[in-house]
């Protein structure tokens, strides 16, 4: 991939997008709220959580990887 080996900010709202990350920052009302890998986020439950079974729940994306 064209950032490979570098770090890079990628700012999505495509969840799909996310779950390619090796961390992801969820930040609510300028505040961070929560920071961790996909699955890592997933299992604790919080924001993160709350979306991501929102779109596996129309889109078939159980997976975060």
């Amino acid at each position: 991939a064209a950032i490979a080996g570098r770090t890079a900010i990628v700012v999505a709202h495509r969840l799909e997008q996310a779950a390619e990350a090796d961390l992801i920052v969820v930040m609510e009302g300028g505040a961070i709220v929560e920071a961790g890998s996909p699955a890592d986020l997933v299992a604790a439950g919080g924001h993160f959580a709350a979306l991501w079974n929102v779109a596996a729940s129309r889109y078939d994306v159980s997976d975060p990887r």
